[in-house]
């Protein structure tokens, strides 16, 4: 099996077998071949630059069938930088983990307190999206991250994030407890 770049992608009709409908497609590769894969869904599911894995499973008169496939990295015998990286190294994973904390925190500390409170209100998010972070870590058996490295910032803009928005002050005669 080869990994290849695609360069081009032609839809060449259906057909029907036992499993239902099948989608042809034809990928061409930047290095010059091409071959006739099957799909189940109408749009091809990989994309102009995507780099596949390409098995040829025959061939005849110049035309060649076989599978395209998104690389698998999931043998026992991939090399460490082919596993998944269970640090929280690369900055989307810290702010997926930051906000995941911080919504925790505001559930288990409640709903926002008056404006003259906010500032106390806030660090206590903080301090216990710091400590929930550790906790996961440590229970995770995850590489601990220092809390230095979760900055006022990198909390700030997780917490700015459209499903942490915290809504406005509401009378407590509306709330159910």
């Amino acid at each position: 099996m080869e990994t290849k770049k695609i360069t081009n992608i032609q839809g060449n009709g259906t057909f029907e077998n036992a499993h239902g409908t099948l989608y042809k497609f034809v990928y061409d590769f930047d290095d010059k071949t091409n071959i006739s894969a099957n799909h189940k869904s109408q749009s091809s599911p990989h994309n102009l630059g995507d780099e596949v894995e390409v098995e040829v499973r025959g061939s005849k008169d110049g035309f060649t069938w076989g599978a395209v496939r998104k690389p698998q990295n999931t043998s026992y015998n991939a090399s460490a930088s082919a596993k998944p990286n269970k640090g929280f190294n690369d900055d989307t994973t810290k702010h997926i983990v930051a906000s995941w904390a911080i919504k925790t925190a505001v559930q288990i500390l409640g709903q926002r307190k008056p404006k003259d409170m906010m500032s106390d209100y806030l660090n206590e998010v903080e301090a216990l999206s710091i400590s929930l972070i550790e906790k996961k870590n440590k229970v995770a058996g995850d590489k601990p991250v220092s809390p230095v490295a979760w900055t006022k910032e990198a909390m700030k803009s997780a917490a700015a994030a459209p499903e942490l928005e915290i809504p406005p002050p509401t009378d407590n005669d509306d709330l159910p407890f």
